[in-house]
């Protein structure tokens, strides 16, 4: 059966689209960072902390080093973090804007709101599908 098959290392396909999205998500957040128009450190601080885990995970799971995996799920769980405060500081964004301009606000909400609909397939969906696929080769690595 194909469950049973040995399992050495991440497989080719999964390997390389993980490592490309990986790639893909240090240059939307790099270049998310780079556009802010005010340096802040608690800002830079943990987007360059994401950039680094993602290209660093990309370049094990190219280079298909024996960490590969463990830089994989680190970096997922790095973006997980940062997309659940991101999500976080737009959901509080949304109730402000709602509750203290009211309708005048409700533009701002709407902005935020589609913010949110970008955000959340990135920033959450996607370090939850890696997590979950580092998480299964390790159950099946350890039979």
């Amino acid at each position: 059966m194909l469950h049973d098959a040995p399992v050495s290392g991440l497989s080719s396909r999964w390997r390389v689209g993980l490592a490309l999205g990986n790639l893909v998500a240090a240059a939307v957040w790099g270049a998310a960072g780079y556009a802010l128009p005010l340096r802040f450190w608690l800002i830079d601080v943990p987007l360059a902390a994401a950039v680094v885990a993602l290209v660093a995970s990309a370049i094990a799971a190219l280079a298909r080093v024996a960490w590969a995996e463990r830089a994989l799920s680190v970096a997922a769980w790095v973006l997980l973090g940062l997309g659940l405060v991101l999500v976080f500081a737009t959901t509080v964004s949304m109730g402000f804007l709602s509750g203290v301009h009211g309708e005048f606000g409700s533009m701002g909400v709407l902005v935020m709101a589609l913010a949110l609909a970008l955000v959340v397939p990135y920033a959450l969906a996607y370090p939850l599908i890696q997590l979950a696929w580092v998480f299964r080769r390790r159950g099946r690595s350890e039979r």
